[in-house]
């Protein structure tokens, strides 16, 4: 059985800079079956692809868990907020 590769195209609540951008290109890319992931801070968007929804539900923890939750999604009360940027 072959799998079909989608792609998520995730608004994060908050934007991040060249540091962070890395942070958390390296922590997606850890996830298992996560590839092709392009940041694009300008616009807060992460982008990236994958098999199955549990990975994606894994990719979402991920952002939530380094401060970047979804648009939509309640923050954490880890994360500042009211904070608009990172805080690097």
């Amino acid at each position: 059985m072959i799998s079909k590769e989608n792609i998520a195209r995730v608004e994060v609540q908050k934007d991040f800079c060249q540091k962070c951008q890395s942070l958390i290109k390296t922590e997606l890319q850890k996830i298992e079956n996560i590839a092709n992931v392009i940041l694009y801070p300008e616009h807060a968007l992460v982008v990236f692809s994958f098999f199955k929804a549990n990975e994606l539900s894994v990719a979402l923890n991920t952002l939530s868990r380094l401060g970047y939750p979804e648009i939509g999604e309640m923050p954490s009360r880890k994360s500042n907020e009211n904070a608009l940027k990172c805080a690097c």
